[in-house]
C-alpha cells in the first residue's frame, strides 16, 4: 500500500504524461494507482480516458462503467455525483463514437438531456415550494 503522498505523486505523473500525450506511460501510472486503490472512481475515469486516447474504446468502456458505479456510491454530495456522472456519460459517448455505434451515442446523450431536465424541474419545484 502506497502512502497518500506516493499516490499523489503517481497521479501527478500520470496526469502529466496524459497532457503530454504519452499515453502508455500515463496508463502505467493509472494502472498502478488502480491496483493500490481499486475503488477510486477518479482513477478508473483516468484509466478510461487514457485507453480511449490510445484507441482502446472497448477497454475504456469497462473503466467508465466501473467509475460510474463507484461514483454513485461515493461519499460526495448529490450535486458532485451528478457532475461526475455527466462527465463519465460523455466519456462513454466518446467511446461509442470511436466504436462507430451512433445509436448508443444518441441514446446516451438523450438520456443525459432527460436527466438534466428532470434535475432542473426538481430545482424549480424546490424554489417554488412554500417551505423554501
Amino acid at each position: 500500500m502506497k502512502t497518500f503522498a506516493e499516490r499523489q505523486a503517481l497521479y501527478g505523473k500520470g496526469s502529466e504524461f496524459f497532457a503530454e500525450e504519452r499515453f502508455a506511460e500515463a496508463l502505467d501510472c493509472f494502472q498502478r494507482l488502480a491496483a493500490d486503490i481499486p475503488n477510486n472512481f477518479v482513477t478508473q475515469n483516468f484509466l478510461g480516458m487514457t485507453r480511449l486516447r490510445m484507441g482502446e474504446a472497448a477497454k475504456a468502456l469497462v473503466n467508465f462503467s466501473i467509475a460510474e458505479q463507484l461514483a454513485a456510491h461515493s461519499g460526495f454530495s448529490e450535486k458532485m455525483k451528478a457532475r461526475w456522472k455527466k462527465q463519465i456519460l460523455f466519456n462513454r459517448a466518446l467511446c461509442f463514437c470511436q466504436l462507430e455505434d451512433d445509436e448508443k451515442v444518441i441514446f446516451l446523450l438523450l438520456s443525459q438531456m432527460e436527466n438534466d431536465i428532470k434535475q432542473m424541474d426538481r430545482e424549480i419545484e424546490k424554489e417554488q415550494s412554500p417551505e423554501s
